[in-house]
This record gives C-alpha cells, structure tokens and sequence, in this order.
C-alpha cells in the first residue's frame, strides 16, 4: 500500500495542495460555483444582496407595472423600487423602521 511510485505520489501531492488543506476548501467551491455559471452571468455586476417580497396585485396593477417596466426599460422589480423610493420621499419625516 505504501508503494505509490512516482505518479501516484505526484497524484497524491497535488490532489493535496488542492483539496486537502481547509483553506482551500472554500477556493475550491467558489471556483466550481463560478465553472457552473454561464459567461452572461459571470459577467453580470453584482449587487448588493436583494429581499424576495411576493404580493397579490390585480390584472390592472400587473398590467401597469409591465407598462411602466417596458416605458422606461427597466424591470418590475426596478419600477416598484422607483415607486417606493418616490412615494416615501413625498412624506416628511419618515423614516425607516427595523
């Protein structure tokens, strides 16, 4: 069991260097997260870490949104930030609660 010869010590050291140690563990599986991306999104900037919030809305919202959303080319998600963003800034005083 211990006569590896060289390739299998040559094996053995690199699959060593690569996986064995702990701080190359966390390396190892950001580069096979990355591998698995396309390059569109490897390329993708990207942001600060985003919140799903689902809401029920009426034919009429969803159709206004997707309006706004194509008006000003930018997704729904983009739109209902605008809107948020502008109605909390028309009221004074307000700030956000934790």
């Amino acid at each position: 069991m211990s006569d590896f010869g060289d390739e299998g010590l040559n094996f053995l050291g690199a699959f060593n260097d690569k996986f064995a140690r702990r701080e190359n563990t966390q390396k190892r599986l950001k580069a096979e997260r990355r591998a698995g991306l396309t390059p569109a999104q490897r390329n993708r900037a990207k942001g600060p870490p985003k919140k799903q919030i689902n809401f029920r809305a009426s034919q009429e919202t969803e159709e206004q949104l997707r309006s706004l959303a194509k008006h000003f080319d930018k997704s729904v998600t983009d739109i209902i930030a605008l809107a948020v963003e502008t109605l909390a800034g028309s009221i004074p005083n307000l700030t956000a609660r934790s």
